[in-house]
């Protein structure tokens, strides 16, 4: 069975036939990357992230810290020992859902801007390089569209 090539309209057959290595297209994706007018929000939005992140490890650290003087009053029988840390159990937990529910929603919406950076990015190409080909072409026919 032979395979079949996907061929792009107007390009010419040794760039079609041209295969980026991996690290060719890591650093073409880079460099696309640093040209989006998406790139400071994305960014931004990547540091925010590595926050909430960090912030989740130290909360994850404080509950396994927590573990000790929970067992300790349970082990103790003490009441208000006990309820004290049900208090701080209840920060902790409400804080870890809370940093869960945020890096969800940064994680959905950096991944909403970088398509829609690629989108208009990929859209002002083709309207520029449409724009090259009909000036092309106008001049080709003397000035008459």
């Amino acid at each position: 069975m032979a395979t079949e090539q996907l061929t792009i309209r107007g390009l010419d057959e040794d760039v079609q036939d041209h295969h980026l290595s991996f690290s060719e297209q890591v650093g073409f994706m880079a460099s696309a990357f640093w040209r989006t007018h998406a790139r400071d929000r994305i960014l931004a939005l990547a540091v925010t992230l590595l926050v909430i992140i960090l912030t989740t490890v130290y909360a994850q650290y404080r509950l396994n810290q927590w573990n000790v003087p929970f067992y300790n009053a349970i082990e103790r029988r003490d009441l208000d020992e006990f309820m004290v840390q049900l208090g701080v159990f209840a920060l902790i937990g409400g804080s870890l859902l809370l940093l869960n529910v945020v890096q969800t929603y940064l994680n959905q919406i950096t991944a909403l801007h970088m398509r829609e950076g690629l989108a208009r990015d990929l859209g002002r190409r083709v309207a520029k390089a449409s724009a090259g080909v009909e000036a092309s072409s106008h001049a080709d026919n003397g000035g008459q569209p």
